[in-house]
C-alpha cells in the first residue's frame, strides 16, 4: 500500500485545496491519504516519504488530475 501525506499551511487555509487533491485520488484502492496541518506557506505532498510536489517549485497548486498521473 502506497503512504499518499499531504502537508498544508493552516495559515492560509490551503485545506481546500488539499482536500481537492484527497477527492481526486482517493477512489484507489492502494492509497493511504493522510492530511498535515503546517504552516508557512506549505502545500507539499509527499508518497512513500518522497516529495512528489512542493509548490514552492512551482509557484502554484497542483492543477487537476497532476497528482493522480503522478501516483497511477
Amino acid at each position: 500500500m502506497m503512504h499518499l501525506e499531504i502537508e498544508y499551511c493552516e495559515i492560509w487555509d490551503y485545506l481546500p485545496e488539499a482536500t481537492r487533491v484527497v477527492t481526486e485520488v482517493q477512489h484507489l484502492d492502494n492509497v493511504r491519504i493522510v492530511l498535515v496541518p503546517g504552516g508557512g506557506g506549505i502545500f507539499v505532498i509527499k508518497l512513500d516519504g518522497s516529495v512528489i510536489y512542493d509548490k514552492s517549485q512551482f509557484n502554484r497548486f497542483p492543477l487537476r488530475g497532476e497528482i493522480l498521473a503522478l501516483i497511477s
